[in-house]
Formats: structure tokens, sequence, C-alpha cells
């Protein structure tokens, strides 16, 4: 058996489980040191493309889980008059939250069919990937749940969003 090392730190990693998903086996690894748990060998470009755009249901407790997130991060919001973005809104639960606490926030969503919801909702969304954003727009603040785990390269995903951040803004 090959040694799997961490997308984030290269630490070794342990095979914690597997599922079979959409026909394919997965195997999640989980790194001895920095805890982050990732699939193993990463998907290809075509199958996570293939993956977002079919339908997918996002149950109730789902939906709670992003209010409960939301919670936690208007404590954390400095100014409402800065732009904002949530990368993976999906249907567009966190934007609703933070429109009922009078926050705008954008989204990018890779799936179209999500993303078309949530724009149906009123809410500013594009569908695509970091570098299909608005060249001068940078960000005062960027929430991502349960994203980091999707991404194939995350060094080349943070330098993406490094220069879509203000100085001195948050990430969450």
């Amino acid at each position: 058996m090959s040694l799997v090392v961490c997308i984030i730190c290269s630490s070794e990693c342990i095979c914690s489980f597997s599922k079979e998903d959409w026909n394919e086996k997965f195997s999640f690894y989980k790194c001895s040191k920095c805890t982050h748990v990732f699939v193993y060998p990463p998907p290809s470009e075509r199958s996570l493309n293939e993956f977002y755009n079919q339908e997918y249901y996002v149950p109730d407790f789902q939906k709670l889980k992003v209010r409960k997130k939301g919670e936690y991060c208007l404590s954390y919001i400095t100014t409402k008059d800065k732009p904002l973005l949530e990368i993976g809104c999906s249907y567009g639960y966190f934007l609703e939250f933070m429109q009922e606490n009078k926050i705008k926030v954008d989204g990018l969503e890779l799936s179209k069919k999500a993303s078309q919801t949530a724009s149906s909702k009123g809410f500013s969304v594009i569908c695509g990937r970091i570098a299909d954003l608005p060249e001068n727009v940078k960000y005062h603040g960027i929430f991502m749940f349960d994203v980091l785990e999707h991404i194939v390269n995350p060094q080349e995903f943070f330098n993406l969003l490094q220069g879509k951040l203000e100085r001195n803004s948050e990430l969450f």
C-alpha cells in the first residue's frame, strides 16, 4: 500500500473509511497532524463537473447547520457595506440567512441548477470558479462551508483566493 500524504500539510495520512456513491468507491483519508479529511485519489475535473451539475438534495438538518454557521459568522462581520462572498453557496441558504440579518453576500457555485435557484431568489450568484469572479472586485470576507474537501489542489485554490481578498479581510 502506498503512502498517502495530506494535501494541506504533507503529513502522513490513514484511510478512515470508504464509501460507495455514484457507482464509484471513494476512500477518505485523515491527516494524522492537521486532521484534514479528503478523498484520495481526488476525483477528476470531469467527474466533479458531472457531480455538481446533477440534481442534489439538501436535507433539513444541513439547512439548520448553515444557520448555525451564519450565527457564528455574524459576530465577526465588522462592516455591512463592503463586498462579501460565499464560495459553494448551493441553493442560497447562507445568503438568505445573511439577508435576514441585513448583510449582503454574493455567491459562487459550481452547480448550474443550484446557482440558478439561488439567483432566482434575488441573490447575485456566479456559476463557476474563482477565476470566473470579476477581476476588479476584492472581498472583505469570504465564507466557505464544506468546500475544502472538494478542492483538488488546495495550494492553487488558496493562491487564487488570496488575490480576491482585501487587505485585513477574513476567510471563514
